[in-house]
């Protein structure tokens, strides 16, 4: 009796294992259409200033990406940045990790940017306000958002909603 009690318990321990395993329901991160909310976001919620460029990993005339986010484009497999060479008081970046391992660096690379522009910002108290109290870095999957904005709650609900 105790052999096929093992036994039972054994297999079942096995299929609650295997459990976790099944398809998730919900949008794949395949189906993320990064550059797609990118141009929703930079349309429907207007930045403060004409000065902003928008940059990839393919196309980047200004040297957004490697002058704010040194290293990004090697842990990045897509990087959307929207952003300005002069002190400004919103900004935004989608990216893409390569891989899980790069996750936590993209996640610290946007994260040291806000402590850049707060830290940086003290003779722009306007910038600082804004970066303190109206930035997030934002992680879902493998992909990572860093929004500083007026309206970076409504921003974070939209980025989350790309995954429900």
């Amino acid at each position: 009796m105790k052999r096929i009690f093992t036994i039972v318990l054994a297999c079942a321990m096995s299929l609650t294992l295997l459990a976790g395993c099944g398809k998730q329901e919900g949008n794949s991160q395949a189906d993320v259409d990064l550059k797609g909310f990118f141009d929703t976001v930079v349309e429907n919620h207007p930045f403060s200033n004409i000065f902003f460029e928008t940059a990839t990993l393919e196309e980047d005339e200004m040297g957004i990406i490697d002058m704010f986010f040194p290293g990004l484009r090697d842990v990045s497999e897509e990087v959307y940045a929207h952003a300005s060479m002069v002190m400004q008081d919103s900004e935004m970046v989608l990216v893409k990790a390569k891989d899980a391992d790069s996750l936590s660096t993209v996640k610290s690379l946007l994260e040291q940017r806000v402590t850049d522009m707060t830290d940086g910002g003290r003779n722009y108290p306007e910038v600082v306000e804004v970066w303190s109290t109206n930035s997030s870095v934002v992680t879902k999957g493998s992909y990572v958002m860093l929004i500083a904005h007026d309206d970076s709650a409504a921003i974070v609900e939209e980025f989350n909603a790309l995954f429900k």
